[in-house]
């Protein structure tokens, strides 16, 4: 020590040696408990953000679980009067069964059966969210065209409508996936060959009681208006989305108003949540493909 720097005071060394510990350990407890109380109030924010994301997507789920539980019914009644022989392929007049199930079900946008010899026979809308039924057929009659009919409320078919171009229902994938799987299946997302919206199909293949495969029945799905709707009303906070994407990364439904398809007519694509024009949507779905790597991958 400095022989020219004067004595510090015994008293004065006393009270520092005694107070200023005391101040540091009132100041790290207080630290501690403010970091203690910094850390449980973001611990109860996360459970809380996590029991909200959990509660949306259960309330999501739910939504979903209305819309595609009926298909698989609808093609189990659908199997039964095929192989009952209750589905006149060649010359139906009434298909009172399959006209229920798409009038009863706004949802459900197409109800209908293939055969192994190529015949179609099915009731579907004249266009998305149409109340208007028509009968479907494709046979010898019609030379393996597609024959749209109009129906009474009754599913008595009346005039004929128009025709499409050939149709062979067994190079569809609805009806070559029910067969590699020999039971029931869903499509991948796909656009359907004469609206361009995107449709998903539920199907099952139809067996005679020697294991003869007879043909496929399937259920097409478009997800209503309303769904959208349902995402809009969901309380996510101020900028929250919330939007529902297969495992192609493809968009079936958001809360945005933002198309779901580009391109037009045959070009018509559904859009891809990395190429969302929608900034929320467009990065969460980019962190999800770099962190899973593939969206097939998230459980």
């Amino acid at each position: 020590m400095p022989a020219n720097r004067p004595p510090i005071p015994a008293k004065l060394r006393l009270r520092t040696a005694l107070v200023v510990p005391f101040v540091l350990e009132i100041a790290a407890a207080v630290g501690l408990v403010g970091y203690l109380s910094f850390l449980a109030a973001r611990r109860a924010v996360n459970d809380l953000a996590l029991q909200l994301r959990s509660g949306l997507s259960a309330q999501i789920e739910r939504e979903l679980e209305s819309y595609f539980t009926a298909p698989h019914d609808i093609n189990r009644l659908n199997t039964a009067a095929f192989t009952q022989g209750n589905l006149d392929f060649q010359n139906p007049q009434n298909i009172a069964q399959m006209h229920q199930q798409v009038r009863i079900s706004p949802y459900i946008f197409g109800s209908y059966c293939g055969t192994e010899q190529g015949e179609f026979l099915g009731a579907g809308r004249s266009a998305v969210g149409s109340d208007e039924i028509q009968l479907w057929l494709t046979n010898s009659a019609t030379k393996g065209r597609f024959f749209y009919y109009e129906l009474d409320r009754r599913g008595d078919r009346l005039s004929f409508v128009k025709e499409d171009g050939d149709y062979d229902p067994r190079s569809r994938p609805w009806y070559q996936d029910a067969l590699k799987q020999r039971g029931a299946v869903w499509s991948d997302i796909y656009l359907d060959f004469a609206t361009f919206l995107p449709v998903l199909t539920a199907s099952l293949p139809v067996y005679s009681e020697q294991g003869t495969v007879l043909g496929v029945c399937a259920t097409d799905v478009q997800l209503p208006v309303e769904f959208r709707q349902f995402l809009s009303n969901l309380k996510i906070g101020k900028t929250g989305k919330a939007f529902v994407i297969d495992r192609a990364g493809q968009i079936l439904s958001s809360s945005t108003q933002e198309p779901l398809t580009i391109g037009e007519g045959e070009a018509t694509l559904l859009l891809q949540a990395v190429d969302s024009s929608e900034p929320l949507i467009r990065e969460t779905a980019r962190f999800l493909q770099q962190r899973f790597d593939d969206f097939r991958n998230i459980q």
